[in-house]
């Protein structure tokens, strides 16, 4: 049941004094119509108007003690209406029974009726003013300005249509009467289509159907009265009761909501935020519309007219339009700026926890979890608190990076690698931590910070002090670890004018120390190393941007066979004929590449070239090239793609070559993390007949597992045992101890950087399938390496 029911039943209702009298005064005015007598039907309804006073009287009184000020004007308005039409009713049926030729009193009589349209149109005023919180005022305005304008509109063809009378010719008073029944008819409309939330929705619509139905039957009074159609004390006469009944209901009802402690409407402070009730389409327009053709069918609008309020409520539905959508964004704003103060309240309350925390996750940051040294980020912030204090005294900061590393990491796994790193980290800072900062710069870089030192020999006497203590052998289980440093220094403000660049140029310095040979890797930076890094830049821009087909070329170095000195192929090998830097060594560039995405547009430029030549030589050079392969160095970077396998294929197809004739080389650094992807792309290309070589086997860490995982076709034993042959006996050993494995596990050996008959002829002795270097040529562009070995047969000892 309704809420608005629920606190006063129906039955209560029922069992009023005002219920009997009403239905007993009704009968006696249907008497009175139908025995013809006026007095008894006019004494019947000025007694109804009255006895509604007396109860709506008691009503308003009881809710004035309850101190609801909304429900209590609008009670005490349509108890003014009831007043009023009573006072009318009365004087209309003395004037009308007993002073008839009293045109002043008739007159003065009539003239009263003008009071029950005004309370009532106050009423609809008390009753929009009781709601307005609910309502945008703007959109209701436009709403009643139009609907009121086109309900004039029909009023007026209606009483000109069906009157024969000029509306303008209407008495002033009468309009002033149809005005008022006019605008209550839409302030009442307009409320009600706009009243969706109402908590008391059933006794509300019993107020609206009341002053509702009041409008109606006073402006059907007026039009007869108008068009000289109306019939004294007649059924309109009687249906001026059926207000006055809805209005003690109403009464009665907000009465017993008021006394139990209940909102009329609703609790306006909880829902404050919502849209406003006529926010959305209404059907009011829609139903004056429909109205306004059924007049015109009926022929009692003219077609002007129709136009007219076709016109006003397109106007109005594009003005409404407009402006839901301007009301819909102010919502959202307010929405927004509700939900952003929401929030800035949680954030008030959190603020004093946040900054505690802050506090301990400064602590945090600060330092390495790790190795407990302290972090980068502090090291940084240092720098950066020193550069705003405009300190001048001088510093020293000493890089630290394990060569090797995650090689390291790789071969050992990553708990053994952390044991490694924590060591480095107790052993430094047993050292030199009760006398400087030691940072953990990033994964297994260190850095030593001595402030007031300028003298570089005692910068570098301390990396020497460093390198002997980190070179000490690592004991972890079983295992005993050696590891390799390399420093870099830099120096303020004596190689650098910028505090912040200390570790930028340490890292410059560091990265440099690497290159060196021998047991004391260190660089102290100076601004040739700037220019250096400078140059690795400009060269990493060129590689992203440069034309290869203008810059780059490829030459070939012959791979011949000890068994007969026959040419069994050639190595591809990229040269860069920069237009800025002039020849570019690729033990410079291709590093650089590595790093960005150029090096996958050049192995796949290299590849291309190195297939379309080996295509061209198989075209050209008859049985020269029978059985040749070239092979092309592949970056460890480009392997790991996962499209490597395909993009291999794609570039076969594209230059229309056979697999066979192509041999990839891959360092062992390539395949020291073999994921089961790599293993499966080297499958697919070894099944196509492509073969796979390692290059430069036994330069580094050699876990010869991975030659169990892939399909290697050829071992290329790296130059430096090549060259350990001569001086060493052990040299030779291990060479010999090389080719003997891989003929074990049926591969083949290709020995790299043979320079001398002696050479030669010891790898012959051992059993090495070929070889590869200076003895029988250097790299060549394509016209030379024709004519030196695609001409004629060359033989071992030639």
């Amino acid at each position: 049941m309704d809420q608005s029911w629920s606190c006063y039943p129906y039955k209560n209702f029922s069992r009023t004094p005002f219920f009997a009298i009403y239905f007993l005064l009704v009968a006696a005015y249907v008497l009175g119509m139908a025995w013809n007598v006026s007095l008894l039907s006019g004494l019947a309804a000025s007694l109804i108007a009255l006895s509604a006073t007396v109860a709506m009287y008691g009503n308003s009184t009881a809710i004035h003690a309850c101190g609801s000020k909304k429900c209590e004007r609008i009670c005490f308005s349509i108890m003014l209406y009831a007043v009023s039409w009573s006072v009318a009713s009365s004087l209309w049926l003395v004037s009308s029974h007993f002073f008839r030729d009293s045109e002043v009193f008739i007159t003065f009589s009539f003239v009263t009726f003008a009071l029950p349209p005004f309370f009532v149109f106050l009423a609809c005023l008390m009753f929009l003013l009781a709601i307005r919180e609910r309502l945008d005022m703007k959109q209701f305005a436009i709403d009643v300005l139009i609907m009121t304008t086109v309900l004039w509109i029909l009023a007026v063809g209606i009483i000109e249509t069906a009157g024969g009378v000029h509306f303008f010719q209407v008495a002033p008073l009468l309009l002033l009467f149809i005005f008022l029944d006019l605008f209550s008819i839409i302030l009442v409309l307009s409320a009600y289509v706009s009243l969706r939330k109402s908590k008391n929705r059933a006794c509300v619509n019993v107020i609206i159907l009341g002053l509702f139905a009041f409008s109606v039957i006073d402006f059907v009074f007026i039009t007869q009265t108008i068009v000289g159609r109306y019939t004294e004390y007649g059924v309109v006469y009687l249906l001026y009761t059926l207000p006055l009944f809805l209005f003690v209901w109403a009464s009665e009802v907000i009465k017993a909501i008021v006394q139990a402690k209940r909102s009329l409407f609703w609790d306006e402070k909880a829902e404050k935020g919502d849209l406003p009730d006529n926010y959305g389409r209404s059907y009011l327009p829609a139903g004056l519309l429909v109205f306004g053709i059924y007049l015109y069918i009926i022929r009692l609008i003219p077609q002007g007219m129709m136009v007219a309020v076709l016109v006003l409520l397109v106007v109005y539905f594009l003005v409404s339009l407009f402006y839901q959508e301007t009301l819909k964004s102010k919502f959202l704003l307010r929405f927004q700026l509700d939900q952003n103060r929401i929030l800035e309240s949680k954030v008030q309350e959190r603020t004093a926890e946040l900054a505690q925390k802050n506090e301990e996750l400064e602590k945090i940051v600060n330092v390495d979890p790790l190795t407990k040294l302290l972090s980068r980020r502090y090291f940084a912030e240092k720098l950066t608190n020193l550069y705003k204090s405009e300190t001048k005294t001088p510093s020293t900061l000493i890089v630290i990076d394990l060569l090797k590393f995650k090689n390291f990491n790789s071969m050992m796994g990553s708990l053994t690698a952390d044991a490694f790193l924590v060591e480095t980290a107790d052993r430094l800072r047993r050292r030199y931590g009760a006398e400087h900062e030691i940072f953990r710069i990033e994964g297994n870089e260190f850095a030593l910070w001595i402030p007031e030192l300028e003298d570089a020999h005692r910068a570098i006497g301390i990396a020497r002090e460093i390198n002997d203590l980190l070179r000490e052998p690592f004991g972890y289980h079983s295992f005993s670890l050696k590891v390799s440093p390399a420093f870099g220094i830099s120096m303020y403000p004596k190689n650098t004018a910028f505090l912040g660049d200390l570790l930028k140029n340490g890292e410059i310095s560091v990265r440099e120390a690497k290159q060196i040979d021998g047991d004391f890797k260190c660089v102290l930076y100076n601004e040739q190393l700037h220019s250096y890094a400078k140059r690795r830049m400009q060269i990493q821009s060129l590689l992203e941007t440069i034309d290869f087909e203008e810059e780059f070329e490829l030459y070939y170095q012959p791979q011949y066979s000890v068994d007969g000195g026959r040419l069994k192929g050639m190595e591809a090998l990229l040269r860069w004929h920069s237009g800025i830097f002039g020849a570019v060594s690729p033990g410079e560039f291709i590093p650089i590449a590595e790093e960005s995405n150029a090096v996958a547009r050049i192995v796949d430029w290299t590849m291309e070239n190195a297939f379309l030549q080996i295509r061209r030589w198989k075209e050209t050079c008859g049985e020269a090239a029978d059985g040749l392969r070239v092979g092309v160095n592949v970056s460890p970077k480009y392997i790991g793609a996962i499209d490597f396998a395909s993009r291999v294929k794609n570039l076969v197809k594209k230059t229309d070559i056979r697999p066979e004739w192509v041999d990839i080389e891959i360092t062992e650094r390539s395949i020291l993390n073999l994921e089961p992807s790599v293993v499966r792309a080297f499958d697919e290309l070894s099944s196509l007949g492509i073969t796979v070589s390692i290059d430069d086997f036994g330069a580094g860490y050699s876990p010869l597992s991975y030659l169990r995982k892939i399909r290697v076709s050829t071992l290329k034993i790296a130059k430096e045992l090549v060259d350990g042959m001569t001086p060493c006996p052990d040299g030779e050993a291990l060479v010999r101890a090389v080719i003997m494995m891989a003929k074990e596990l049926g591969i083949k050996t290709m020995a790299e950087g043979v320079e001398t008959a002696e050479q030669a002829e010891k790898l012959q002795s051992f059993g090495c399938d070929g070889i590869q270097g200076y003895y029988f040529g250097r790299p060549m562009p394509v016209g030379e390496f024709e004519a030196r070995h695609l001409s004629l047969p060359l033989s071992l000892h030639s």
